[in-house]
């Protein structure tokens, strides 16, 4: 009688005949597990089956949820595009507006210069003469204006320090004569109205009006590409 040859088996540490062995164990590991998967492993499969289901749920619910999520920031992002549309156009219709009030009114032309300036009823008397007086003038009638207000009412800011260049907006061919009692005071009025014309605003507002000739542009007598210009005396 040969002798059998017995072996622990690598799983379970039995002594099993040597040729009982492979790599999945011996026959006591492989009954084990198989009664250990009908036991745990099969009673537990529908269990398994209902947490799959239940997890491909959440995950559809997740996924709706983030496409929603997406659909509100790209609608909101749309939205903020539109708003900023909007806005631009609104500033540009602004713009065009400030343009078109500061072309017509001297009062709007200095408050469009001077945010911080704040007219009155006085202002809004002279400015409405000084603005007839203009078009008195374009009618051929050959006013005179004088203007007898009380000191310190802005009577230099509207008819000397601004009116010039409004009126040199309209009409660049006109020649203005700017005089006083000393050389100072319309030098000063002189130069401001020069950078006033310099300005790209003045530009914007009075796209066909004057422009200063480069060989002519002293402080105290300048000219003008269209014929026009001031002068300066004291």
């Amino acid at each position: 009688v040969s002798k059998i040859h017995r072996s622990p088996c690598p799983l379970c540490l039995n002594l099993v005949p040597t040729n009982h062995i492979d790599v999945t164990g011996c026959p006591t590991c492989t009954d084990e597990r198989t009664l250990l998967r009908r036991s745990y492993v099969e009673a537990r499969l529908p269990k398994i089956s209902v947490l799959e289901e239940k997890s491909a749920v959440r995950y559809k619910k997740f996924v709706a949820h983030n496409k929603e999520i997406a659909a509100r920031r790209e609608k909101k992002a749309e939205q903020k595009v539109r708003d900023e549309e909007k806005k631009r156009i609104a500033e540009i219709h602004r713009e065009e507006a400030s343009i078109s009030l500061a072309k017509r009114s001297l009062l709007h032309y200095i408050e469009r210069r001077k945010k911080d300036y704040r007219p009155n009823w006085a202002h809004e008397t002279v400015a409405a003469e000084l603005e007839r007086f203009m078009h008195d003038i374009e009618e051929k009638k050959h006013p005179r204006l004088i203007l007898s207000i009380c000191s310190r009412m802005g009577k230099s800011e509207l008819a000397s320090n601004n009116y010039p260049a409004w009126i040199l907006g309209h009409h660049p061919d006109w020649n203005i004569l700017l005089a006083s009692a000393s050389d100072a005071l319309p030098a000063e009025f002189s130069r401001n109205i020069r950078e006033q014309i310099r300005s790209d605003d003045y530009r914007r507002i009075f796209p066909k009006g004057a422009v200063l000739r480069a060989d002519s542009s002293a402080a105290l007598r300048w000219q003008c590409e269209q014929g026009g210009g001031l002068k300066a005396v004291g």
